[in-house]
């Protein structure tokens, strides 16, 4: 795999990403009969967001012909790279065609642990940022692709990159180089040059709200204090409980993990709201390996009035320095 550009990247850093990315790809087989009576098979990517298995996909993956829903006989069979390649039959949960995306569940196999990979809510890559996608090019064995970010003006605000995706990669995950999904492949293309485009994840939100995803704030900035043994670190939250599924309100726990500095450990933190609506009062937990995992409880209005709970605000934390 080659170093990323435009990051301050070794080969083993990107060989520990893929490693770590890999537990989390899917190859999805899908295979229906369209309206006008003919059968397709096709092979596409998805990743793994959850523990108990719910897969993000692009939408067109799911869709006949990438443009139509299967008339009849649609099947969705995914391979997980823990499940040592034994087929797991996945079912199609809800689309948003708005965003091209589609969420899908994986039976929830006893004998297995599903290992998704960190979501970025926050995520903000600068041009020549180096990001790395992940997928089954051509139907074939898995593969990492790496490029720079060229712009954020693509087809619908969507980015545009350098990454040379091929059919096949569609779904799977774009990740900066710690191996956090920051973006979805949605489609490649070599026409002057390879380029891909890409949906950032954090539009995918309201729709990863059927699912509790590990999303983590990677847009953090530290303030370096008159000793570099101690920093301080202000982490972005932004939470949306956006479920209307029934005729009586719904909460649940939403948490969120804020890792540290690399060579520090959060010690200490301070939150504070920007805006919250039926909420409980948020906490934070100091986590074995040094990280935090914030925590709140938000409830959404019945399917007859919607209405909804969120939280926005800033966790401030005090990290100090691992000794060596």
């Amino acid at each position: 795999m080659a170093l990323l550009a435009g990051a301050p990247a070794t080969a083993q850093v990107a060989t520990e990403v893929r490693s770590q990315v890999r537990r989390a790809v899917v190859r999805l087989e899908i295979s229906g009969i369209g309206s006008d009576g003919m059968k397709e098979s096709k092979v596409g990517t998805g990743f793994l967001v959850t523990e108990d298995g719910y897969v993000l996909t692009a939408e067109h993956n799911v869709l006949y012909k990438n443009s139509e829903a299967y008339s009849s006989d649609r099947k969705i069979v995914a391979f997980v790279n823990i499940a040592q390649g034994l087929p797991l039959e996945a079912q199609l949960i809800s689309t948003d065609a708005s965003l091209g995306v589609a969420i899908l569940k994986l039976p929830e196999e006893t004998e297995l642990r599903y290992q998704p990979v960190p979501l970025c809510m926050d995520a903000e890559p600068k041009a020549n940022d180096g990001l790395v996608a992940f997928g089954f090019p051509e139907g074939q064995q898995f593969a990492a692709r790496d490029g720079p970010l060229d712009s954020k003006d693509g087809v619908g605000a969507r980015w545009q990159t350098g990454i040379f995706a091929m059919p096949g990669m569609s779904g799977g995950p774009v990740t900066d180089i710690q191996g956090r999904v920051v973006a979805i492949m949605e489609s490649g293309s070599t026409q002057g040059g390879p380029r891909s485009t890409v949906t950032p994840i954090r539009w995918a939100t309201r729709l990863l709200s059927l699912a509790q995803p590990l999303w983590v704030s990677c847009a953090q900035t530290a303030t370096v204090s008159s000793s570099t043994d101690v920093i301080s670190v202000s982490a972005s939250v932004d939470l949306i409980n956006d479920d209307h599924l029934g005729m009586s309100a719904r909460s649940r726990m939403f948490r969120q993990i804020i890792t540290p500095t690399p060579g520090y450990r959060i010690v200490s933190t301070a939150v504070t709201a920007t805006s919250a609506n039926n909420n409980s009062e948020p906490s934070v937990a100091l986590q074995p390996d040094g990280s935090a995992e914030f925590r709140v409880n938000l409830t959404s209005g019945p399917v007859f009035d919607r209405w909804r709970g969120w939280w926005k605000g800033v966790v401030v934390t005090r990290q100090r320095r691992i000794s060596p």
